[in-house]
């Protein structure tokens, strides 16, 4: 499941994100970066999250996950954010994100 927007707001839905690793997390980031199915798509909703996006890395310990993204993602918009944060708390044993860009912690 991933957060995206449509025209009343964020919104998860089902994603079908490749399994390319054995971490649920990096797989449904992957997802959630590859941008909405046309399936998706088709009922309205949109991503804040750069195209360009990619994911350098992603770490669980202790109910947090750290996500480094690269460059093109923009910590300036609080919608983009959102996602990130949003897209995995909806494991329950998730309780913080910490997103890094480039490797450097942002503010949020």
């Amino acid at each position: 499941t991933a957060l995206f927007y449509d025209t009343k707001g964020a919104k998860n839905y089902t994603i079908h994100a490749p399994l390319t690793n054995t971490d649920k997390y990096h797989d449904t980031i992957e997802g959630l970066l590859l941008g909405p199915s046309q399936e998706i798509l088709a009922q309205h909703a949109i991503t804040y999250i750069a195209k360009e996006t990619k994911l350098l890395g992603l770490t669980y310990s202790k109910g947090i996950v750290y996500v480094d993204l690269s460059k093109e993602f923009n910590d300036e918009d609080e919608k983009a954010v959102n996602q990130i944060e949003g897209t995995l708390k909806n494991f329950s044993e998730v309780k913080k994100v910490v997103i890094l860009k480039d490797s450097s912690a942002i503010k949020q």
